[in-house]
């Protein structure tokens, strides 16, 4: 029998548990996810302290506190909520892209948009655009 390991479960980790960054201190972390994105879509108060709004990173498995006492941030607070996928070498290419061909061979592009940010917040802006398309 062959297991075939994708990248959706290296070493048996899922990916959405898988660290996207590590070793960050608490101001790189919030430059790097729109925090304030992810408690305005659950409809949470935003807590009046970084600490608060660590916690609760921590708490849906967005982040991690590492063993060097420093934050690491999982695959799926980055896919969800990254100001710039760029951030995340392993998943820029994993951006949304909308692309209108001009026929179903799709060799001939009419229009592309590619969001730069995590899903959770970009997806919005690609419903708009294909709205646009259509």
């Amino acid at each position: 029998m062959v297991q075939i390991i994708d990248e959706f479960h290296k070493n048996g980790t899922p990916f959405e548990h898988q660290i996207a960054l590590n070793n960050l201190n608490a101001d790189q972390i919030l430059t790097c996810l729109d925090y304030p994105a992810y408690f305005d879509l659950t409809a949470q108060n935003l807590p009046s302290n970084k600490n608060g709004i660590l916690q609760q990173l921590e708490a849906e498995k967005m982040i991690r506190k590492n063993q060097a006492g420093q934050w690491d941030i999982y695959n799926l607070g980055a896919i969800l909520f990254a100001k710039d996928l760029a951030f995340f070498p392993e998943l820029r290419h994993k951006a949304i892209r909308v692309i209108q061909y001009a026929n179903s061979s799709r060799t001939e592009t009419v229009r592309e948009r590619e969001e730069k940010q995590g899903y959770a917040i970009s997806f919005f802006q690609a419903v708009d655009f294909i709205k646009i398309l259509i």
